[in-house]
């Protein structure tokens, strides 16, 4: 397996890290309905990450939540839990405790497995996916028995293409993964590269609202050492070469979030 960072210099120009101007990101094919680019912060320093980002319709893939229970674990890797169930894409999704059970929400094909939490100022979105298609809502959302598959988390990044009112911004830079819908409701993932440097809520809000990116609605998804990315290298039309492309992290996670190659008409 090749490290996700060594292909990027191949499909990437370098960002300089000291930039103020915001530079155009540039997405490259990874397979069939599947972008990848690379971006940092406008206002990047040496010690600030950056954010690989995937992008697709899910014109040919589709969207599911995958439990570690469900193959006789409380936890397991990203990767793990993509390769077990023959997912194309993961990533790290709900916060959990201290015992390994996840928090917030979770809905797997149309079963409830966790119930969703309504305290609190973290937990303040939901991802879900129903038959008319995928978004980002409050937790208030009154719809859940129309929904196949969802997990919480928070907070909320971006609504309606601005950062929440009231949002509370802090200096704290870590590894941080999330999901967002953009203008053209495609669904993009993404997570901080490095396993050493990070970015700050305000400067990934910053990547997702850049103009290459186009963020509508985006929800922050549980970070620091749970931050993981993996990418099969058998996806449709993909151009690894059958390499699997990985952001590792430190942590088992409860529920990933996977994207599942439709089958072909």
């Amino acid at each position: 397996m090749i490290p996700l960072r060594f292909l990027l210099l191949f499909l990437l120009l370098p960002l300089t890290a000291l930039a103020q101007t915001p530079k155009p990101i540039e997405w490259k094919r990874l397979g069939d309905d599947l972008e990848i680019a690379l971006a940092g912060a406008p206002d990047a320093s040496l010690f600030s990450g950056e954010l690989t980002l995937l992008r697709t319709s899910l014109r040919a893939f589709s969207a599911q939540i995958i439990r570690a229970d469900q193959f006789t674990k409380p936890q397991a890797t990203v990767k793990f839990l993509c390769k077990q169930s023959k997912a194309s894409v993961c990533i790290n999704a709900n916060y959990f405790d201290e015992h390994g059970k996840p928090l917030g929400l979770v809905v797997n094909q149309g079963n409830v497995h966790h119930k969703i939490h309504h305290g609190g100022k973290t937990l303040t979105g939901l991802f879900v996916i129903h038959r008319n298609g995928v978004e980002i809502v409050d937790r208030s959302y009154t719809r859940l028995p129309s929904v196949l598959e969802a997990l919480q988390a928070g907070p909320r990044l971006l609504i309606g293409g601005k950062p929440p009112e009231g949002f509370r911004q802090n200096n704290t830079s870590t590894r941080r993964s999330g999901i967002c819908l953009d203008h053209k409701k495609r669904l993009v993932i993404f997570a901080v590269s490095s396993t050493l440097l990070g970015l700050t809520l305000e400067q990934t809000q910053q990547i997702l609202l850049h103009r290459d990116v186009g963020c509508v609605d985006a929800l922050n998804l549980d970070g620091g050492g749970s931050t993981q990315l993996f990418v099969s290298g058998s996806i449709p039309g993909g151009i690894a070469n059958g390499e699997d492309l990985s952001v590792v992290g430190r942590d088992e996670v409860p529920v990933a979030l996977g994207l599942f190659a439709k089958e072909r008409t």
